[in-house]
């Protein structure tokens, strides 16, 4: 009866095993897979197409001038493009393109001259550069994730069949134990790299879009019967390519994130403050400590090809890689929340003598900001101040949010130089405004805009999070009394000796 027990047993582990390799892609993997496929096709016919010459047309009769027609490469790339683009993914920029370019090329292919030299450099070669480098490595990738989940079921097997054996051998036990947490390592390296390979080359998509609207302009460019209905078409296909949703967020201005999503609050930052607001406000050191750079990595790729979104997948619930992204999003765009024509305003706000007059002239400051400055420093503010009200549990009271968070919000034009009291003083602006933050911003505001908490979390309930955020807590004091402005023992250690220093 026991033999018979642990041969079920056995069976089951098996079975079991057999299910989590099939299970080796996430839904957001496959996802990014299907969308590596739909390139892969894509490009697969277009440069097929692209290297098929065809004779001239002139001096034929109009059978035969139609018949050689059909086979010009043009007209052929044209029904290729027309093909390519029937796939399913709405949001897709690249099927749309396909498609315009595949009508436009038709069109194009009667009055067809030679270019293939500039087509050649232009088109071909970022194309190639696709399908020889991008997409094998992503299948070496492939099957080494392949490869190192077989290794991880031969692990467990050998695991599993040792567990029954463990007061026997404990040696071999903790041997095997350790084998498979090692295994189990790299098969989560491996995923990532993975995802990090898909989610680039997904995020190539304008890119590629981009360079096949090349071709039709170096196409535009060499028949000038064609130009009047070039100039139309081309323009469009800009427009929609630069007013398109799908493309990477991190470096991009951020004016421009906000016209092309529609949106008032750029989407990390309302995704990464939700998520933290929800699960992190007792999160001890949380924007201090940083999170894995993998994982920062991976979450960044993700949301720069456009595959990120509620609810919250279970590979980012570490909180400290959710605040190292909206840490990077804030550092890497191209010009500070704060504006780099502010800069010096800022600055000399934070030198004036008494803290009343530094808040009036912070308010002065924050008041010049452009609308989508102001609103998304508004919506950071306002969290950052949330978070301090549970400083007893996170330890990141307003001077050590500051200090973190500070560099990610103003900085200068040219970072050649490092001057410690600008430091400081860049830490007091953010210190002074998240202290007062109520002050500065006194409306209330909800931190869920384009999506609500159910969307975001809808299993918060099953992993016991709940929200700890006390409401209405006002940490600024009576500004208007004399006795708190300008008082020193009132402020935090790094204000007290960078007014000393000032």
């Amino acid at each position: 009866m026991k033999k018979q027990f642990y041969r079920v047993k056995q069976l089951a582990d098996q079975t079991f095993s057999r299910s989590g390799k099939a299970e080796g892609l996430t839904d957001e993997l496959q996802t990014a897979d299907r969308k590596v496929e739909h390139l892969r096709n894509a490009l697969q016919l277009v440069s097929k197409r692209l290297s098929t010459g065809a004779g001239s047309t002139q001096g034929q009769d109009p059978a035969a001038r139609e018949k050689r027609l059909k086979k010009l490469p043009e007209y052929l790339l044209g029904l290729s493009m027309l093909e390519a683009s029937n796939f399913d993914d709405d949001d897709s920029i690249l099927k749309y393109i396909l498609y315009e370019c595949g009508k436009t090329e038709k069109l194009l292919a009667n009055e067809i001259a030679e270019h293939e030299l500039k087509v050649e450099q232009l088109v071909c070669a970022p194309l190639t550069s696709i399908s020889d480098q991008d997409l094998p490595a992503i299948m070496k990738t492939k099957k080494q994730l392949s490869r190192l989940m077989s290794e991880k079921e031969t692990a467990a097997s050998r695991y599993h069949h040792l567990e029954r054996q463990k007061e026997e051998n404990p040696t071999k036990f903790n041997a095997a134990r350790e084998e498979l947490e090692d295994v189990g390592i790299r098969v989560e390296a491996a995923r990532d790299a993975l995802a990090a390979d898909m989610f680039a080359l997904v995020a190539k998509e304008a890119q590629l879009a981009h360079t096949l609207l090349q071709y039709i302009k170096l196409q535009r460019a060499y028949h000038e019967s064609a130009l009047h209905s070039l100039q139309d078409t081309v323009p469009e296909l800009e427009r929609f390519i630069n007013d398109s949703s799908t493309k990477p967020v991190f470096g991009y201005p951020l004016e421009e994130h906000l016209r092309v999503t529609s949106r008032t609050i750029a989407f990390p930052i309302e995704l990464c403050v939700c998520t933290l607001h929800e699960l992190a406000l007792n999160e001890e050191g949380l924007f201090r400590i940083a999170g894995g750079s993998s994982k920062v990595r991976r979450m960044k790729l993700s949301l720069d090809a456009g595959l990120f979104n509620v609810p919250l997948p279970r590979d980012y619930r570490d909180m400290h890689v959710v605040a190292s992204v909206l840490k990077c999003y804030l550092r890497e765009l191209p010009e500070p929340i704060l504006t780099y024509r502010l800069y010096e305003t800022f600055v000399n706000a934070s030198r004036q003598p008494t803290e009343q007059t530094r808040l009036n002239a912070l308010w002065e400051a924050i008041h010049l900001l452009p609308e989508a400055n102001f609103q998304n420093l508004r919506y950071l503010i306002k969290f950052l101040s949330a978070l301090t009200q549970n400083q007893s549990t996170n330890k990141m009271t307003p001077s050590n949010l500051a200090i973190v968070i500070a560099p990610n919000l103003l900085w200068a034009a040219d970072e050649s130089t490092f001057d410690m009291n600008i430091t400081t003083a860049v830490n007091c602006i953010v210190e002074l405004l998240i202290k007062h933050a109520d002050w500065f911003f006194k409306d209330d505001l909800s931190f869920f805009i384009s999506f609500t908490k159910e969307d975001l979390l809808p299993d918060q309930c099953e992993y016991g999070f709940t929200p700890n955020f006390v409401h209405g807590y006002n940490q600024t004091a009576a500004l208007s009394q004399d006795a708190a402005n300008g008082d020193y023992s009132s402020m935090s250690k790094s204000m007290f000796d960078y007014n000393h220093q000032s």
